[in-house]
């Protein structure tokens, strides 16, 4: 049995890393602030590894964003304050009929032209959704109910492997991350954003 290594590089307050592989580039955060630093990050590191040899093409671009909403302890699990009724479907239904809903989860897979697609999983959840005991730290919250809204903004190749280059790639990650912020915005609540998110 192989075992397959590959350098990391963590920055100094283990919130952010740069995996180069065999066959991928992965870039993680548990700090994540504006698109523009990730953005500037990723161009960092691509350019970095290009300067190590040429990569043949690129098969795939994706943007992954897991998102753990967690909401003040008084509401318990009820989410319709703060989560959008479209992901709410069958436990606002189960309500109506006097059935309280345990658990339940969704994906969605959506697509946007030419090769472009974006699955959705969301869902409520108990602890926590990302390994807080992984590589990269994080603030850890009292493990507890949380909303799952993850979101897979991605780029596959059909067919033909397009040669890399790197303006091409920064804007086919700009193009990758403006759905995904728009669907997340559109899926939690007004009171979501002011109270817990703190956004206007």
């Amino acid at each position: 049995m192989s075992v397959d290594t590959f350098p990391k590089y963590v920055n100094r307050s283990f919130t952010t890393s740069a995996s180069i592989r065999d066959t991928s580039i992965v870039i993680e955060t548990t700090r994540h602030v504006q698109w523009e630093d990730m953005r500037d990050l990723f161009a960092v590191v691509l350019e970095a590894r290009l300067q190590v040899g040429e990569i043949d093409g690129v098969e795939r671009l994706g943007l992954r964003y897991i998102n753990e909403v967690r909401v003040p302890e008084s509401d318990g699990q009820d989410w319709t304050n703060w989560i959008s009724s479209s992901l709410l479907g069958q436990a606002e239904v189960g309500r109506k009929l006097e059935l309280e809903p345990l658990q339940w989860q969704g994906v969605t897979v959506f697509g946007r032209g030419a090769a472009r697609f974006i699955t959705l999983r969301h869902g409520p959840r108990d602890g926590y959704a990302v390994d807080s005991g992984g590589d990269l730290k994080r603030p850890t919250p009292t493990p507890g109910p949380y909303f799952l809204i993850d979101i897979d903004s991605f780029w596959a190749s059909e067919g033909t492997v397009p040669e890399l280059d790197l303006e091409r790639v920064l804007r086919m990650a700009d193009d990758l991350h403006e759905p995904a912020g728009s669907l997340f915005e559109s899926l939690i609540t007004p009171r979501l954003r002011k109270e817990v998110t703190q956004q206007t």
